[in-house]
């Protein structure tokens, strides 16, 4: 029985061999995330509000008022622009964990200067005199006929007033330059003559504008004032063609005029 027991205990290992039995054993690692850089923001107002930003000198696609995030920390150059307001430039600088602020007041863009104008000297006559009137205010009514006045280059308004007519309207235009004459004839001449339909002379009662004149449509010549009128003749048994005949007399001019009639 002891003998038995001798063969069964196990005899000594060699140590390399216990050695290589051993487990290896691993040191533990961990990962650890780097650290995002701190960034900061911006406030970007201005007055009044609407403004293009620029910023290093890109526009950006937002117009004040604006807030810009996670801006790396540093130096920028911003810059504010709005049409008729001058445009605003400045610096700020961008801190870590910090919000900047830019309050700009936009000032208006000055207004371009107007050129000075030189004035113009003219001179009005008017045949037969009468009262001038230059854009509104009376020249008064010399003997002479004849005013002058300084003026600007463009258009003016022109009134002449002769008693017991209608006032004479014109339109003036002054050229830039030297001095300026203007000569008004008042008066035009005209002359009425009929026929009728086979060619014979007609004398009947000439009518201007409706109102009977003491003229006979028998060719003679008479004085009428500048503008535009209707001639109208009646003769007994007749009637005019065309009915009423629209004329423009013009100062200083003469105008005859032919009426066909027809009977009735």
């Amino acid at each position: 029985m002891a003998l038995f027991n001798y063969f069964r205990q196990p005899g000594a290992q060699p140590r390399s061999a216990q050695a290589q039995l051993e487990s290896p054993r691993s040191t533990p690692t961990s990962t650890v995330p780097p650290l995002a850089p701190a960034m900061g923001s911006i406030n970007i107002e201005s007055t009044p509000p609407g403004a293009a930003i620029y910023w290093n000198g890109i526009q950006q696609k937002h117009v004040t008022p604006a807030r810009f995030d996670s801006l790396k920390p540093s130096r920028y150059a911003v810059r504010l622009t709005l049409p008729g307001y001058e445009a605003w430039s400045g610096f700020v600088t961008i801190q870590q964990d910090c919000t900047a602020s830019v309050q700009a007041t936009l000032a208006p863009s000055p207004s371009p200067a107007t050129p000075a104008v030189t004035k113009v000297s003219i001179s009005i006559v008017t045949r037969p005199p009468g009262e001038i009137i230059l854009d509104g205010k009376s020249l008064g009514a010399p003997l002479s006929g004849a005013r002058t006045a300084l003026v600007t280059p463009g258009r003016h308004d022109l009134q002449i007033r002769l008693e017991s007519y209608p006032t004479v309207k014109r339109d003036l235009w002054v050229k830039e330059g030297s001095d300026q004459s203007f000569v008004i004839d008042l008066f035009g001449e005209i002359s009425v003559q009929a026929f009728d339909e086979i060619g014979d002379p007609l004398f009947g009662a000439v009518f201007l504008d409706n109102v009977q004149t003491s003229w006979k449509s028998d060719g003679s010549r008479h004085k009428l004032i500048a503008g535009e009128y209707r001639v109208t003749v009646k003769s007994f048994g007749y009637e005019m063609i065309e009915s009423p005949k629209k004329i423009i007399v013009t100062g200083g001019d003469y105008r005859p005029i032919v009426v066909q009639m027809r009977k009735e």
